[in-house]
């Protein structure tokens, strides 16, 4: 198992390592996925963060957190609703 330094070492290289990144998480606007979701935005340099969630709430104050994080690069969430299905 991975400890936790060797973890947070990892991270940090993020933002010199991996520039542009682009990421969608969906179930983000509580729990794990929006922690994770901080924590991309934090360490990615000039990433481009697009997610999902139920709550639109929660949504607005996760993307004023991601702005502040890193303001040009956090397009509105995309509420549940929104979402549609397609089987194939």
């Amino acid at each position: 198992m991975v400890n936790l330094p060797e973890i947070r070492s990892s991270n940090g290289q993020i933002a010199t390592a991996l520039p542009g990144l682009v990421a969608v998480f969906v179930g983000a606007t509580s729990g794990i996925g929006e922690a994770t979701l901080i924590e991309f935005a934090r360490h990615a340099r000039q990433p481009l963060v697009y997610f999902v969630g139920r709550s639109q709430e929660a949504g607005d104050r996760i993307q004023a957190e991601c702005r502040r994080l890193k303001p040009q690069r956090v397009p509105p969430p995309i509420p549940s609703a929104a979402i549609r299905t397609i089987h194939l």
